[in-house]
């Protein structure tokens, strides 16, 4: 109730109905969203701005370490370090480069737009999803735009990964699991 009623208070303090202040502060707390109780929401977004950076700075560093001793190793037939120069758009599907970098500008572009405008309301985990998200994402493109292609190393079953494609994935499940749990709370 605390910052409900700091914006309430601060907001309220004319009580002239006829007063031009009064009905612009009615309409900034109509349209503010003011969260409840219960609700946790990200105070502090450097935090997570410095989290992306190191994840970030890990994927670079391990990249780096494999590709210099470039040796392989695999522990199982399903599972080993291979060192592979990714060429190709994710899943290794091949695209022109204005379609790679096409769709790299519209997906970051529609990210960082809902990013920048929910992202008051994230809670915890979605913020964290969305760091992990961004920081596999911005890795791998400059990553792509400084060599010409994403460097992966981390042989799984039939695919070839990094960390920062990791990143991605568990962002991902992230965000469905918080979407699903603020689901069920809302209902």
């Amino acid at each position: 109730m605390g910052r409900q009623s700091d914006i309430v208070h601060r907001y309220t303090d004319c009580t002239d109905v006829t007063d031009f202040k009064f009905w612009a502060n009615m309409a900034f707390l109509k349209n503010q969203q003011i969260p409840k109780e219960n609700e946790r929401t990200v105070s502090r977004p450097f935090v997570f701005w410095f989290l992306g950076l190191l994840l970030i700075i890990l994927d670079q560093l391990s990249k780096h370490f494999i590709f210099s001793i470039e040796r392989e190793n695999l522990i199982s037939p399903f599972l080993g370090l291979q060192i592979f120069r990714n060429y190709h758009f994710a899943f290794s599907l091949a695209l022109p480069a204005w379609g790679m970098y096409f769709i790299y500008v519209l997906v970051m572009a529609l990210i960082a737009r809902h990013i920048f405008k929910n992202y008051r309301e994230f809670n915890f985990l979605a913020a964290l999803a969305w760091t992990l998200v961004l920081a596999g994402a911005v890795s791998n493109i400059g990553e792509r735009l400084y060599f010409g292609y994403v460097r992966d190393f981390i042989f799984v079953l039939n695919g070839i990964f990094n960390l920062a494609d990791g990143y991605i994935v568990i962002g991902i499940i992230l965000l469905l699991l918080n979407r699903k749990h603020v689901s069920a709370i809302n209902k």
